[in-house]
């Protein structure tokens, strides 16, 4: 009898969405800002320092210092425009950054294609489509998203600020000959770093509908098992 009432409580919690089996909470990035944040990740090994004060970004081809930005040519947002990296938009050259020097010529990012996505789902952050490119001599364009397996991401939660995030990115694109027909930096390894705040908004994420049919089967089964009771009394 006791395992009874507690299959029918059971069924009853599955087919209502209460207790352990409901709906789960997601933050979506709505969008991402580059920008000087000159604070520390929650992953410290690979965390970048307040020391970086005014640096938000990095291009280097070869690795990295991601505490000091050793060797890279640093950048800064233009955050006074407010360009949001986000939201299906593309961005063009200059307009979130006014770039660096590169031997003896001006490279200036930019970003192509759908734009990018991303979300915070348990505590753990995925975003997508970081397709930033780079204008060389304002002539090249090297279009450098991240190669599969490069990206690292790295962000905290400032305070009890549940809608913004201090993140950090770095990537790596290697150069085909499909990418540069002159050949000048073919197999040339395109490093990024990027720093900046992601903003999100909460979303709810409904129970599937299979979990409801399981809940209602459930209750179902119940029901038989008493009536049989019932006619065998």
């Amino acid at each position: 009898m006791t395992f009874k009432k507690n299959m029918l409580a059971t069924a009853v919690g599955v087919a209502l969405g209460v207790g352990s089996i409901g709906v789960a909470s997601a933050a979506t990035i709505v969008s991402l800002k580059i920008e000087d944040v000159g604070s520390n990740t929650a992953n410290a090994a690979n965390s970048y320092s307040a020391a970086l004060d005014g640096v938000s970004g990095a291009f280097r081809f070869s690795a990295i210092n991601i505490q000091t930005y050793a060797g890279a040519s640093g950048f800064t947002g233009d955050v006074g425009t407010g360009t949001m990296l986000w939201g299906g938009a593309a961005n063009p050259a200059g307009s979130f950054s006014s770039g660096f020097s590169f031997s003896s010529a001006p490279f200036i990012p930019f970003t192509f294609g759908a734009g990018a996505v991303g979300d915070i789902t348990a505590g753990a952050m995925t975003i997508a489509n970081l397709d930033f490119g780079g204008n060389y001599a304002g002539a090249a364009n090297f279009l450098l998203p991240p190669d599969a397996g490069t990206l690292r991401i790295n962000w905290v939660q400032p305070g009890a600020d549940a809608d913004h995030w201090k993140i950090n990115f770095q990537w790596s694109h290697m150069i085909t000959s499909a990418e540069d027909s002159t050949g000048n930096f073919v197999g040339f390894n395109a490093r990024w770093v990027l720093e900046g705040t992601a903003s999100t908004a909460s979303t709810v994420i409904p129970v599937p509908a299979a979990v409801w049919l399981l809940g209602s089967g459930l209750i179902g089964l119940v029901g038989v098992a008493r009536r049989r009771k019932a006619l065998v009394a």
